[in-house]
C-alpha cells in the first residue's frame, strides 16, 4: 500500500491557518495524497467556545477548498482530546451570547457530518459531551488503548441534556440500545468499552501503532472512487442533517430557553463549583 503520511512528514508538516490566537490548526500531512490534519491546541482540554468552533470550520472548509481528500482530527495536548463545551459559554450567559456560540456549534456538525472528506479521528485523550460531535461524526475512530481514558456524552452529569442531534448522532453511530444506557446516564466508558460499544472502531498501543492503523484506513477509503465513497456516506447521513438543517432556528429556540432555564443554570453553577474547589 501507498505510504501516505510518515512521521518526518508530520513534523515537517505546513501550517495553513492564520490569524488570531489559534485554537486550532490546520496542518498538510501528505500533499501529493491530499491529507491534511486539524488539530486541536486550546489549553487547558480543548473545551470548545464559540471561537474554536469557528476555527475549526474554516479549517475544514479551507482544506475542502485546497482539494484535500481526506483530514485527520487530533489534538496536540497530551491526555485529552477535548473536554466538550466550555461550560463558561453556558453558565451565566444570556440568549445573545448563546445563539453566537450555538450557531457554530451547528455548523461544525452540519460542516463535518456532512463533509465528502474521509474523516479520521485521532482519539489520544479524553473525549466527552460536545467533543463527541467531532468524534462521532468523523468516519472512522482510532482511540489509545490506555485504561485510564474515557469518552462518552456525560451532560446529564451536571444537570444538561445533550442537544437533540448529539444524542441521533451517538445512536447512528452505537445504536439504539447503547445510546440508551449510556447517554441517560451520563455514562463515560474505557477505550475498550467504547470498542464494544461502537464508539471507536480501532485501539492502538502506542504512537507507531496510530500512524500505521492510520495509514492502513486511509489505503482503504483513498482506493475507491472519491464520488461513489461520499455518494454512499450521503445516502447515510442526509436524514440527520437535512432534519437539523432544516429546523436550525427551532433547535437554537430550544437549546437557549433549556439552557436558560433557572434550575439548570443552579446546576451548571453547582457543577463548575464542584470543578473550582478540585482544583484548589
Amino acid at each position: 500500500s501507498t505510504r501516505l503520511f510518515s512521521r518526518v512528514a508530520v513534523s515537517g508538516c505546513r501550517r495553513l491557518l492564520s490569524g488570531s490566537a489559534q485554537l486550532v490548526q490546520l496542518r498538510e500531512q501528505s500533499a501529493s495524497d491530499g491529507v491534511v490534519s486539524i488539530e486541536l491546541c486550546c489549553k487547558p482540554a480543548n473545551a470548545m467556545n464559540g471561537e474554536l468552533a469557528a476555527q475549526f470550520n474554516k479549517g475544514l472548509l479551507q482544506a475542502e477548498k485546497s482539494g484535500a481528500r481526506a483530514v485527520l482530527l487530533r489534538s496536540q495536548l497530551a491526555g485529552i482530546f477535548s473536554a466538550g463545551f466550555e461550560l463558561t459559554e453556558l453558565a451565566g450567559s444570556n440568549r445573545e451570547r448563546l445563539t453566537e456560540f450555538y450557531t457554530e456549534i451547528q455548523e461544525l456538525f452540519l460542516n463535518l457530518f456532512g463533509t465528502d472528506l474521509v474523516v479520521i479521528a485521532q482519539i489520544q485523550g479524553h473525549c466527552m459531551a460536545g467533543a463527541m460531535a467531532l468524534s462521532l461524526s468523523s468516519d472512522y475512530r482510532l482511540m489509545s488503548s490506555n485504561p485510564k481514558l474515557l469518552t462518552g456524552l456525560n451532560e446529564t452529569q451536571f444537570g444538561v441534556a445533550p442537544p437533540v442531534w448529539l444524542v441521533e448522532l451517538f445512536r447512528f453511530v452505537a445504536g439504539n440500545r447503547n445510546c440508551e444506557r449510556l447517554v441517560a446516564a451520563g455514562q463515560l466508558i474505557g477505550p475498550q468499552a467504547a470498542l464494544e460499544a461502537g464508539l471507536v472502531d480501532e485501539l492502538f498501543d502506542n504512537e507507531a501503532e496510530l500512524l500505521k492503523k492510520t495509514e492502513s484506513t486511509l489505503s482503504r477509503y483513498l482506493a475507491v472512487s472519491p464520488r461513489a465513497r461520499a455518494d454512499v456516506k450521503r445516502m447515510l447521513r442526509s436524514n440527520l442533517i437535512n432534519r437539523l438543517d432544516s429546523a436550525r432556528q427551532e433547535d437554537m429556540n430550544a437549546f437557549c430557553d433549556y439552557v436558560l432555564d433557572s434550575r439548570v443554570q443552579a446546576q451548571l453553577g453547582q457543577y463548575l463549583d464542584k470543578l473550582k474547589a478540585k482544583k484548589a
